[in-house]
């Protein structure tokens, strides 16, 4: 099993359950940066660096609601 896998919405990691830069909604995204080919709206929940954080909530936000995003710094870990 490799550690990230090609799939229809995205490159996935089954050791994480999580998505990088996922083209469609899944549980957990992991955005790499807030470019619009690499976040898009509908995923359950979002992880990025705290800078990309406001482009997100600007980005994705429905109906004036921000998503749920949880952010770290270069280096910190995730838990």
């Amino acid at each position: 099993m490799s550690l990230i896998e090609f799939t229809d919405k995205g490159l996935f990691c089954a050791r994480g359950s999580f998505y990088i830069d996922p083209w469609r909604p899944v549980d957990k995204a992991v955005i790499t940066h807030a470019h619009s080919d690499h976040a898009r709206a509908g995923s359950g929940a979002y992880l990025c660096h705290r800078l990309c954080k406001p482009i997100l909530d600007l980005r994705l936000s429905v109906d004036g609601v921000p998503p749920v995003v949880q952010t770290l710094e270069w280096g910190e870990a995730a838990f």
